[in-house]
């Protein structure tokens, strides 16, 4: 081994000779990287930083820069089982795991308490517009590969003795408070794995084929209330995402990541009559050619936004709306229940509108209240100013949950906000209007009551259409929310504003506060 390590030593040494020698090049593509070799003048003799440029130049273009650094990386690996890389965790027998893997697997997430009980409020509120409107909804959480096969992670640091990560948070919170729309992953892949099947490939980030088609079936039986297998797998649709090689990123060599794609599918001989739309990341791109067979028509959208912020796709059109995340990006996702909300058409029987009567509004600090015949005028001196509502029914009677606070950012102009209700059976709604110094006009507040059974929810065919109310031209929204800092511009100098806020919610883990 030594004489070996000697003999490349040597070759590392005459190998940019050699190459001047015989005319090769094998060196970067300076244009490319935008490296240009500094620029010489009689003072650079005398000037350090002139030597450390050149050098740094030197480094970054000599011949043969990019297979001397393979040759680096793969020595690093295969001898010193060690790597440079900060994407690449080298795991025991020949396992490699994505670095955003072993922060969830280090479960170090208890300051994301807030998070995952926001995150879950959230839920509650889309699957319950959603089942309103006449639709099924569905959410999973794609596992990290640490949580499926811990043990080939080998040794990790641990900084603190929280030991939750972000998805244990978020199965606690929905033990609590029972989400009936999500699908389990974990536990099933689990199951497979233990029956001696490889679910995740041991170079790769994501699930390979076995793992996809369990995760399907999985989804499936909740879909379609259970007893059906995942179809025979459509392989001739293009794969949308190639699957992360670990072992490529351990060799520095660049790796083509998409951030977002959209595609729509119609199976050639579907099995299903229903549309649906997925929301989702590379792990959704995996069960395409699974779900295709299943649904008429399928549209997929891979993105952190719900709905997607560029492609303006109609929720009207679809008969099921399935959101998937995986474990690592769980703190990506951004639900907009304002835009949700609006796109679908809900009334009654499926939502009940309660009025708040503003005169039961208290100021706690450093706040003006003065009832009006058209609103409550509220004269805020920045982010000082709290009033709150009190005795406002809470998204679950049988469970109280701590303080939670929500920040909400809105645009200028008045609208509609829609927030997730706390769990509780009556709590105080403390508002803060924002940063700016002014008078704002608070129209009206509702809580939204919806059902807890969807069944007793008529068809989406059923049901008419809800008239969006526009506000008048000219006005401006102060901010909402229990906490917030955002800045509403120009607000202090423009007349007193009308503002039009919804709470939604009541009895029933239904809830979904609007502001």
């Amino acid at each position: 081994m030594k004489k070996l390590l000697s003999l490349i030593f040597v070759f590392l040494l005459l190998a940019p000779f050699g190459l001047r020698v015989t005319g090769l090049d094998f060196s970067a593509n300076v244009d490319k990287f935008g490296v240009k070799p500094p620029r010489f003048c009689r003072q650079a003799f005398l000037d350090n930083d002139y030597y450390r440029s050149f050098d740094q130049y030197f480094n970054d273009s000599f011949p043969l820069r990019g297979p001397m650094i393979l040759l680096k990386n793969w020595i690093d690996y295969h001898v010193f089982r060690t790597t440079d890389s900060r994407d690449v965790h080298i795991g025991t027998e020949g396992w490699l795991y994505d670095i955003k893997s072993i922060k969830d697997y280090r479960k170090e997430a208890c300051n994301d308490r807030a998070y995952a009980k926001q995150l879950v409020l959230e839920l509650h509120a889309l699957e319950k517009i959603i089942q309103a409107s006449g639709r099924r909804f569905f959410f999973s959480i794609a596992p990290g590969k640490s949580t499926i096969y811990p043990e080939f992670v080998g040794v990790v640091p641990k900084d603190t003795l929280c030991n939750r990560s972000l998805y244990d948070l978020f199965l606690e919170n929905i033990t609590r408070h029972p989400l009936k729309s999500f699908v389990r992953l974990d536990a099933p892949l689990t199951d497979e794995k233990n029956k001696g099947s490889l679910v995740y490939d041991k170079t790769k980030t994501r699930w390979n084929r076995i793992g996809a088609m369990v995760a399907a079936e999985s989804m499936f039986k909740k879909v379609f209330d259970g007893g059906i297998d995942a179809p025979a797998p459509d392989f001739a649709l293009p794969e949308p995402i190639v699957s992360e090689d670990l072992t490529a990123k351990l060799m520095g060599r660049s790796v083509s990541t998409h951030e977002e794609y959209t595609s729509r599918f119609s199976a050639v001989k579907p099995t299903g009559v229903l549309s649906a739309v997925v929301y989702g990341d590379s792990f959704m791109s995996d069960l395409i050619p699974y779900l295709n067979r299943r649904f008429k028509n399928l549209d997929v959208f891979l993105t952190d936004h719900i709905p997607s912020k560029q492609h303006g796709e109609n929720l009207n059109l679809y008969d099921v709306i399935l959101l998937e995340k995986a474990e690592s990006q769980m703190q990506t996702l951004h639900v907009d229940l304002d835009r949700i909300f609006s796109a679908l058409k809900i009334q009654a029987p499926a939502m009940d509108r309660h009025r708040l009567d503003l005169t039961h509004v208290l100021p706690v600090s450093q706040i003006s209240l003065e009832a009006r015949m058209d609103g409550l005028a509220i004269k805020s001196v920045g982010p000082g100013s709290i009033f709150k509502f009190i005795s406002v029914p809470g998204s679950d009677p049988d469970m109280t949950d701590p303080l939670h606070m929500t920040q909400k950012p809105l645009k200028t102009g008045g609208t509609e906000v829609y927030l997730p209700m706390p769990f509780g059976e009556s709590l105080s709604l403390r508002i803060n209007p924002g940063n700016t110094v002014g008078v704002f006009m608070l129209q009206s507040a509702e809580i939204l009551d919806f059902p807890s059974d969807p069944d007793k929810i008529p068809p989406k065919e059923e049901m008419p259409a809800m008239a969006v109310i526009d506000p008048e031209d000219g006005q401006a929204l102060p901010q909402n929310g229990s906490d917030t800092q955002r800045v509403i511009p120009n607000a202090g100098k423009a007349q007193p504003v009308a503002v039009k806020t919804r709470i939604v919610t009541k009895n029933t883990a239904t809830q979904v506060i609007t502001s």
